[in-house]
């Protein structure tokens, strides 16, 4: 059974990017509700994971988290407050795949 777990974890580390994490602090400029999700716009470069996008950020609707992740954005964004978000992946359009937020003080 212990082999199995370590297994487990192995292959999850193995199976998340690299380099995901959670991002330097930014302001939101502007954000865009999509079918896909929610899409937010830097305004500054927000990129560690080499997405093609350097500022546009996307939280997909199909997440776990995206009601209360987006509602973090939107606090953030309403607020002028700067946000960190956890980079996950990119993207197929390029954009970057974020699944956690918060808002600093």
């Amino acid at each position: 059974m212990k082999k199995f777990a370590l297994l487990s974890v192995l292959l999850g580390l193995m199976a998340s990017p690299a380099s995901a994490g959670w991002s330097d602090s930014f302001r939101v400029q502007s954000f865009i509700p999509t079918e896909q999700g929610l899409l937010l716009i830097s305004a500054t470069d927000v990129n560690p994971l080499g997405c093609a996008s350097n500022s546009w950020l996307r939280i997909d609707s199909s997440d776990a988290s995206y009601a209360l992740v987006s509602a973090t954005a939107l606090t953030a964004f309403s607020q002028s407050k700067s946000l960190k978000v956890c980079e996950h992946s990119c993207n197929t359009d390029g954009t970057i795949h974020f699944i956690a937020a918060w808002v600093e003080q």
